[in-house]
């Protein structure tokens, strides 16, 4: 149940993206750490000061600036459900 939903979320491939025609390198995943009833923890990189938004099956749920080596770290809740999830990163 919500350990296989989790289970489920991390298997799946990440998916980044930045912003149409903007030029920049898009955000991509370091670390991907998600536990059924837990803390999740979502790091990253990024061009250094943009602004990244973390998406849970489309939808914006937390934003992080990266520093100015690029790094981001989201601390976050994702609720355990029954099906697959999909998380994605954008950069404004």
């Amino acid at each position: 149940p919500a350990a296989d939903a989790a289970a489920q979320l991390a298997d799946q491939p990440a998916a980044a993206s930045a912003a149409p025609g903007a030029g920049t390198t898009a955000p991509t995943f370091d670390t991907l750490r998600i536990e059924a009833g837990a803390t999740s923890v979502i790091a990253g990189r990024a061009e250094p000061g943009a602004e990244v938004a973390v998406l849970l099956d489309g939808a914006e749920v937390a934003r992080a600036m990266a520093d100015a080596a690029g790094s981001f770290v989201v601390l976050l809740e994702i609720p355990a459900g029954a099906e697959v999830r999909s998380l994605g990163l954008l950069s404004d």
